[in-house]
């Protein structure tokens, strides 16, 4: 992983050195075009995100169809 800053706040700054050099090496960096989906509502929730840069938009949409957006 290339920003060892991602450890150096939230809760992974109570991380052992044993858990953030696994997350470390197991840590892949992906980078997202504007309007480009990270992931959809039933994917399998087995990835821990974090956004080392920029802003991400994510939206919700209801069971009566309105749409909820977030940044």
């Amino acid at each position: 992983m290339k920003d060892q800053h991602l450890f150096d706040c939230g809760f992974l700054a109570e991380a052992s050195p044993a858990l953030r050099e696994t997350m470390a090496a197991l840590a892949t960096e992906t980078t997202l075009r504007a309007g480009e989906v990270l992931f959809e509502h039933g994917d399998p929730g087995d990835t821990l995100f974090a956004i080392l840069e920029g802003a991400l938009e994510f939206s919700v949409i209801s069971v009566g169809g309105a749409n909820s957006r977030w940044m």
